[in-house]
């Protein structure tokens, strides 16, 4: 029988792919629907994109115009409705590291919305 993910270990799962493009291994039909729920958020408003980082690095994007759409992406997927904390480190116009701490929107009144966070080195 396979793990059980909530709906916060899938959302973490989007943000990686939204990042750095990361796709989950291809065992059985069970991976086929959790990466319809990744790609495909049922409260978005916009449509995810993968490897979001790279594809608009080669695009020629400034950090900040990355850095908005990123954000756009990541509120409008409803992957997260706030973030406190996006950086990246740079050296020589390479992102090296990125940073982020945001929150999951919150469902329910008497429970805190989960805190997502990545801070992981990379070679964008």
């Amino acid at each position: 029988m396979g793990k059980r993910l909530s709906a916060d270990d899938i959302a973490m799962l989007r943000v990686r792919r939204i990042l750095f493009g990361e796709e989950l291994p291809r065992y059985d039909h069970s991976s086929v629907l959790l990466e319809s729920m990744i790609i495909n958020p049922s409260n978005a408003k916009i449509q995810v994109i993968s490897n979001l980082l790279r594809i608009l690095k080669e695009k020629g994007y400034t950090m900040e115009q990355i850095r908005g759409k990123v954000v756009e992406q990541l509120i409008l997927t409803g992957t997260l409705q706030e973030i406190e904390d996006l950086t990246f480190v740079v050296e020589n116009g390479v992102i090296k590291k990125v940073c982020l701490q945001g929150y999951r929107p919150k469902y329910y009144a008497n429970v805190e919305p989960t805190k997502i966070e990545i801070n992981e080195s990379v070679n964008i």
